[in-house]
């Protein structure tokens, strides 16, 4: 998603991991990023929630579609998708 690409490098980093944005499709938990981001997997969940909602704000109904296309690839969907947006 192009989209990503506007929000800062970790949450962009963080989301791109977290849905298989990045080239090869892999899909990390929550586990794996705070690993590899030396904080807590809580901490990652707030950044990927953080960037969620940067990323609504910016795009509204356009990102909630493209988000409805990836969501799938990570556990259940988030607010957008769940018609919670706000």
């Amino acid at each position: 998603m192009v989209m990503v690409r506007t929000l800062p490098p970790q949450e962009a980093a963080i989301l791109s991991a977290a849905y298989g944005l990045a080239g090869d499709g892999a899909v990390l938990s929550y586990r794996a990023l705070a690993q590899q981001f030396g904080v807590s997997p809580e901490r990652i969940q707030q950044r990927e929630a953080r960037a969620i909602q940067r990323l609504m704000h910016r795009y509204g109904p356009h990102f909630c579609r493209a988000f409805t296309a990836v969501s799938s690839r990570r556990r259940g969907a988030l607010a957008c998708v769940s018609g919670q947006a706000g």
